[in-house]
Parts: C-alpha cells; sequence; structure tokens
C-alpha cells in the first residue's frame, strides 16, 4: 500500500527508516517500486539526508515508473561547499553547504550528511546522526565561513589553529534537514592574523539540537609552519631523550 508522502534516507539511516513508517531507506525505495503498483495519483517525496534528488529520480526511471507520479521536495537548496573551502579531499567528507550571509555577523548553512563520509561508514546506532558528525559540521562550518568570507581576497595561504571546541548537545538530531547558524561573538582581523570565537546553532524542525562553541585563529601559513616545525622538532628530540624540554602544541584545525 502506497501512502502520499514519504521521506528518502540513505541505507546508512535503516534504523531510522525501520520504525518510522513514513520513511524508505533508498533500498527500500527500489524495492517498493519494484513489487509495488502505484495506487495513488500523486505522492510527494521528500529528500533526507544519505541521497540526493538525482538519485531519487534515477530510482523511479529505473523501475520504469513515471517521474510524473511524484513531486520530489528538497528542503537543502544551498549546494555543498566546496572540499578546498571545508579542507577535505574527498568531496564525501564534506558535511556542510556554501555558506549564505545574513549580515556582518550571522552566517547560514545546510547540513549534507554522505553515506560514504568518514564519520558516518563505519559508526552508526540508533536512528540519530552521530555527535561526532556534529562536532566535524562545525568544524567545517568555521572553516568554509572563513575561507568563503574572510580570506578570499587574499593571495596568501593560511593554516587555521583550533584554540578550544565544546559542543553541548540538547537533543537528538536525525538524518533529516538541519541547518547551522553560525554568529561570530568575537573578531580581530590583522593582515596575517585572524582570530574568532564564533557560536552555532545545529537546528532542525525549528528546534536547537547542539549548540557548538568554537575559538580559532588563522595564520598566514609561512609564519605558523615556522613555529609547527619547531615544535616537532622538540617533541622528537625529547621523546629521544636528546633534550630535556616540552612544549605545548596548538591544536591544529
Amino acid at each position: 500500500m502506497w501512502h502520499d508522502q514519504y521521506i528518502i534516507v540513505g541505507d546508512l539511516f535503516k534504523e531510522f527508516a525501520e520504525r518510522n513508517e513514513l520513511v524508505l531507506t533508498r533500498s527500500n525505495f527500489y524495492s517498493k517500486l519494484e513489487t509495488e503498483r502505484i495506487s495513488l495519483e500523486h505522492i510527494e517525496l521528500w529528500v533526507g539526508q544519505g541521497i540526493t534528488v538525482g538519485e531519487v529520480e534515477r530510482i523511479i526511471l529505473t523501475t520504469n515508473n513515471p517521474l510524473d507520479a511524484f513531486t520530489i521536495h528538497l528542503p537543502q537548496d544551498m549546494p555543498k561547499a566546496m572540499s578546498e573551502r571545508t579542507h577535505k579531499h574527498r568531496a564525501q567528507n564534506v558535511l556542510v553547504s556554501t555558506a549564505k550571509k545574513i549580515s556582518d555577523l550571522e552566517y547560514e548553512l545546510q547540513l549534507h550528511l554522505d553515506e560514504a563520509n568518514e564519520f558516518l561508514a563505519d559508526h552508526m546506532s540508533g536512528q540519530h546522526v552521530q555527535g561526532m558528525a556534529l562536532v566535524e559540521a562545525s568544524r567545517q562550518a568555521f572553516l568554509s565561513v572563513t575561507e568563503q568570507f574572510f580570506l578570499t581576497e587574499s593571495d596568501k595561504k593560511f593554516y587555521f589553529v583550533i584554540n578550544s571546541l565544546a559542543i553541548n548537545y540538547q537533543a537528538f538530531l536525525f538524518p533529516l534537514q538541519t541547518q547551522l547558524n553560525y554568529r561570530i561573538i568575537k573578531q580581530a582581523i590583522k593582515a596575517n592574523r585572524l582570530d574568532f570565537t564564533v557560536e552555532i546553532d545545529l537546528k532542525q524542525n525549528d528546534k536547537v539540537c547542539a549548540v557548538s562553541n568554537i575559538s580559532f585563529s588563522a595564520f598566514e601559513y609561512q609564519s605558523i609552519s615556522m613555529k609547527e616545525s619547531r615544535a616537532a622538532a622538540g617533541a622528537v628530540n625529547y621523546l629521544l631523550g636528546q633534550q630535556g624540554f616540552s612544549q605545548n602544541l596548538d591544536s591544529v584545525a
């Protein structure tokens, strides 16, 4: 039996689909189209996390069903951020959209979960999205906003350092549309260094599910690279007993 609307998610979110009748995984949707004749004139599909509109359309066409029997809604209308701006090598590991500027201190992004993402591929339990994926999404959000709005006119290469990061989980977040509201609390910008303190709300269905508070700096690459090299040499020498000193290492973004 067909209902008049469904949410479609990636196969990774199998338990979420199994426990909610109107949620189908990619495989469930494919199987349903192959084995059940469409009994309604019109069905609405909402694209959740782990699958794209293009993939939903291909499943419909591959099973020889008409596209015009469905209306496909994509709540996430902001394209995925570029790998370079999130400092990831593989597109599947990018977790956020490009950012939209709301004001000089406020930006908006959307969560993009890929089934092959490094934070999801080998750890999924229960119906909710794992907390470490939200930490990584917050990290990518500050990288992307800074690269997109504060460093685009610079011809220098910058190196990011996290000074502190805390996240407060307030509610379960599920594989549905999720918005990141990014606020700059404090900033200090110089030619070769940028310092920010930001707060990021991860919001779903008008409810804040997690809040990240992050303090970070972006240094001109040449200056921080020299500092990192000295710190690395000190760590090696200390371990090998060649010198009796230790040096605090910055946490690298």
